[in-house]
């Protein structure tokens, strides 16, 4: 099966990366302080190249009723995903950052593209970028207890906000960044996946093994992420006419990905159980390898009875 394949090798290239940042923290050539810098750099530079080649790496001006249908679709089941998430995490704003937004570059972009097609990329291009535009408002202001980061005026000045207004003015409008800074938004962009999973090796660095596996609470918040939230977007998707198919595949992909590396970067830039945090990361990514196929099987079942 491609899908068990593709998540099989995301995974290995995943710890590979993260033992890199594991072997870096505990022989001391990254700090605590290198890591919320690192941090800082991902959050206030990285990811709003990441929005910015989001779009413009994609055929938005020439599919624009496409990429709303997607983008309403997007909406509607992250908004479910942060209503069930705040309900069955209880208060905990860790647990609830983890349990609402997947890993949505690292894995569902390579999965999509080689369960459906690199084209279908466009699809979970708005999941991609609101993914990102509510983790630094929503979910920092969950982490930090501070609902003034979900005001208006915090809102339109989050650099992920400005990089979206910026990225789908120019690729509606079919423009393009000149040649040297699309090249440096480029090289910023491709240091995501890379500085994300060192990070989270620090974090693995800093925790126990056998007290990770033996955490309960681990397996309910995966099983919120993998399946419940995977679940009900399947029941949201299915009124969706069977011409939309391959859409609806490639979002609940999306929707049913593991825990995103970002709930461990945010949680220590907010003073948070930041070595918790990764181990959401760890365990639901392991155990992914088994639901992702089972939530595809169930919804192709469900759809085509529907």
């Amino acid at each position: 099966m491609p899908i068990l394949v593709l998540l099989i090798k995301q995974i290995s290239v995943m710890f590979l990366l993260a033992s890199i940042g594991f072997i870096l923290f505990r022989h001391n050539v990254i700090s605590e302080e290198g890591c919320r810098i690192l941090g800082n750099i991902v959050i206030y530079i990285v990811l709003p190249c990441v929005i910015i080649n989001s779009f413009l790496s994609n055929d938005l001006h020439s599919n624009p009723k496409i990429f709303l249908l997607c983008f309403i679709i997007c909406f509607i089941c992250l908004l479910a995903s942060i209503i069930i998430s705040r309900l069955l995490c209880g208060k905990d704003p860790v647990d609830t950052f983890a349990a609402t937004f997947p890993s949505t570059g690292f894995f569902s972009v390579p999965l999509v593209s080689a369960v459906i097609s690199p084209e279908a990329i466009l699809y979970i291009v708005p999941f991609v970028v609101i993914v990102n535009v509510l983790q630094f408002t929503y979910g920092s202001s969950i982490l930090s207890e501070d609902p003034a980061k979900m005001r208006l005026k915090a809102f339109l000045k989050a650099p992920v906000f400005i990089a979206s207004a910026f990225g789908l003015i120019f690729s509606l409008a079919d423009l393009y960044l000149p040649m040297v800074l699309q090249s440096c938004v480029d090289y910023a962009a491709a240091a995501n996946t890379f500085l994300g999973m060192i990070i989270l090796g620090t974090y693995i660095a800093k925790s126990n093994l056998k007290e990770t596996l033996q955490r309960i609470r681990l397996y309910w918040i995966s099983a919120i992420r993998l399946l419940i939230i995977p679940f009900l977007t399947i029941l949201i998707l299915a009124p969706i006419p069977s011409m939309y198919n391959t859409i609806k595949i490639a979002i609940l992909i999306t929707a049913a990905s593991p825990v995103g590396s970002n709930v461990g970067l945010y949680a220590y830039l907010y003073d948070k159980d930041y070595i918790y945090g990764g181990q959401t990361v760890v365990i639901s990514t392991i155990i992914s390898i088994v639901t992702i196929p089972i939530i595809v099987i169930i919804a192709n079942v469900l759809w085509s009875i529907s």
